[in-house]
């Protein structure tokens, strides 16, 4: 069977996806974890961990900085959008 005649149901939902999400979540620092818009960017892509935190762990995003400053500048934007709906 090729990769293309599955359902998407069936990739979301597969033993190999449930890994990756794992994996990823796993991988994070706790300076991520801890992180006030980890809600929002959940540490973003894995491929994009490339540097260290303020307390050296490894696997920080490089883009972290710039998801701060987004998340922070939209956050109130976004609730008053959550507002109303």
């Amino acid at each position: 069977m090729k990769y293309y005649e599955h359902h998407m149901i069936d990739l979301v939902a597969s033993d190999q996806q449930f890994e990756f999400g794992k994996d990823k979540l796993d991988m994070l620092p706790q300076y991520c974890k801890k992180c006030h818009v980890f809600s929002l960017c959940y540490g973003g892509c894995p491929k994009d961990r490339i540097i260290r935190t303020p307390d050296d762990e490894p696997s920080l995003n490089y883009l972290c900085a710039g998801y701060k400053a987004f998340f922070q500048h939209i956050t109130p934007y976004l609730k008053e959008m959550a507002r109303f709906l």
